[in-house]
Order: C-alpha cells, then structure tokens, then sequence
C-alpha cells in the first residue's frame, strides 16, 4: 500500500491513477517463487530467471535484502582499504553466506583478485554517487542471476523507505509471459548509446558480449531500436545545447525536442530513469514558461502541459520503483502544483 508517509489526499490520488493506469492497487511481499525459477542453461547465457506465470506491469517480483555491501567505493577505482573492506566483510560471513556469494556469476574467469571480481560483476548501487563519484554497493545474491537485456521487461533498483533499513525492489515493467525470461537493464543511463558503445560498455565490465533483441543485428526489433536510439541520442545532444538559449525559438524547440524524446523512450519500452528525468526538465521548462512575459502558450495551458508530464513520470516510477518509493511523494507533489 502507499507508505503512511503520504497524507490521505495523495493516498487517494495514488489509489485513483493506479486504478486509471490498470496496475495492481496494492504492493504485495513478494518472495521469489511466487514468480520465477532459476534456469541453468539459457542460451547464450547460462543461468537466469523465467517467469512461472503471466506477470503485469508495475508487480513487484522481488525485494531483497543485501547479504552485505561496501561504502566509499569510487566509480572505476579501487582504494587498498576499500579492496581489504570487502575482503574483510566475504572472510567475515557465515559459512553459507559466504558460499552463496563465492557461487556467483564470475565472467572474469579465474581472475587474480577473485572475491573483487565477484563483487565488480554482481553489486548493486545502493545510494547516488557523491561528489568525488563514491557510493555504497552491495550484494543481494538472488537479484545477481538476473540477466541483462537492452530491452528489459523489469527494472531493479535500490528503495531506501521500503521496510526497514530497504530493500532492493524488481518491478515487471512489461506484461511477462510464463517462461519469458525476466531481464534487466545493467547500464539503464547507456539506453541512448549505439550498439557498439553499449557492447563495449557490457563487455568491460561484466565480460560478455550483449546478443539481446536490440543488438542482435539483421533483426527488425534490433534495426528499429537502433533508429529510436539514433534519434534519441541526436535530439538529446540538441537539448543539451540549447539549455542557455532563452529566445522563443530556442525555448519551444527544446521543448519540442524533449518530448520527442520522451515518446521514443515510450516506444522502445525504456522508459526508468531517462524518461523520469526527461519529465522532469520539461515540467520545469513549462513552468517557466509561465513566469515569461511573451510565453509560447497560454499560460493554463503551461500548467496543463506541465501536470500531463508528469504523470507521465509518475507512471514511469509506479511501472519501476513503486508507490512506497520516495520518488513518488516528489511526483505527486508536482501534481498537486499544476492543479
């Protein structure tokens, strides 16, 4: 259900649109059988997930605990002390715990520094890089087997309101047949990326060359994805250029431009987080339309604009992340305003 951190007005607008967006009213505790069995041989890909039985947008199919995680890691660098932490923190887990995560996904092979390897392929992020690029990581063995697609039908992230002390949430994003396999995205923020760039992404990192529906080439759904992605990544570098251009033309197109976007995120199903934060620059920029004093629409038509964006954001996050997400409360507070 909506956390009690929600006043009973936003409760109800909850209730109201998750009723209008056909997703389920109530965010079950699940475990993770009452969705998927772990599979060993996956084409290509060794163990995964699929699902045993028909999964709708925006359930909840997992949320798990960390087995442990490790603070201060910096993106792409690893300290001495932070290599000996989690050193320290595996040698320090019960025999089970310990044997759970040593059994992980390990594409490095036999790699020098085992236990590192281990974690680099299988963490997850916990919090936002700070200021220097550092964040807590952590494990959670059984979101671990989820494979990778470009084209993921579930989304997993880090909600730190769920329960207590948080939980790593998995949401189906798409409607999931039985034995579909379930998979994620491991660099949703590369979504704009050629197939080439996202490859070499995967591949430095977690060792495997991605053979998805979006990257198997010759392939109608690969050829049109590859398009979107084309165009999406052309209009995004025109938005970013015209963020200082404050003239009438410069402001409608990049308006224009942002939508655009957010219609081909739409289309392609890769909707969180890019679509959430495209939403977000363009409430903000309909929003200041209205404070213009020669405004591109009229100005009850800015506050329209506005609140139809977002909740489009929202339904990005009830599909991703869930009503008792922090996010949500932000959204509907942008609701409320453009009331």
């Amino acid at each position: 259900m909506p956390p009690s951190r929600l006043n009973d007005g936003q409760q109800h607008t909850i209730f109201d649109l998750l009723s209008s967006f056909g997703l389920p009213l109530f965010a079950q505790r699940p475990t993770h059988t009452d969705f998927f069995r772990l599979v060993d041989n996956i084409e290509g890909k060794g163990q995964g997930y699929k699902a045993i039985r028909q999964i709708l947008p925006g359930t909840k199919i997992l949320e798990e605990r960390p087995l442990f995680f490790v603070a201060d890691v910096e993106r792409g660098k690893w300290s001495n002390r932070t290599r000996d932490s989690l050193i320290a923190t595996v040698q320090g887990l019960g025999e089970a715990d310990r044997g759970a995560f040593m059994n992980l996904s390990n594409l490095w092979g036999t790699a020098k520094d085992q236990i590192l390897a281990l974690f680099i392929v299988n963490n997850f992020q916990m919090t936002e890089n700070d200021l220097r690029g550092r964040s807590q990581q952590g494990i959670f063995t059984i979101a671990a087997r989820f494979n990778h697609s470009c084209l993921p039908n579930a989304y997993a992230s880090w909600n730190p309101v769920t329960l207590r002390g948080g939980r790593l949430t998995v949401f189906a994003t798409k409607t999931i047949r039985v034995d579909d396999e379930i998979v994620i995205n491991y660099q949703p923020n590369n979504t704009y990326k050629t197939r080439l760039a996202r490859r070499k992404g995967l591949s430095e990192c977690y060792k495997f060359n991605c053979m998805c529906d979006a990257c198997k080439e010759g392939q109608r759904r690969s050829q049109d994805s590859e398009y979107r992605r084309e165009n999406m990544r052309k209009d995004v570098q025109r938005i970013r250029k015209l963020e200082d251009d404050i003239s009438r033309e410069g402001r409608h197109e990049r308006i224009s431009k942002m939508e655009r976007v957010i219609g081909q995120l739409e289309e392609d199903e890769n909707e969180y987080p890019l679509k959430t934060n495209l939403c977000t620059e363009v409430i903000q920029a309909y929003r200041n339309e209205q404070a213009e004093e020669v405004t591109l629409f009229d100005r009850n038509d800015c506050l329209t604009k506005a609140r139809s964006t977002a909740l489009k954001r929202l339904y990005a996050e009830l599909l991703s992340v869930g009503v008792d997400s922090r996010e949500i409360k932000d959204t509907l507070g942008l609701i409320e305003a453009t009331t």
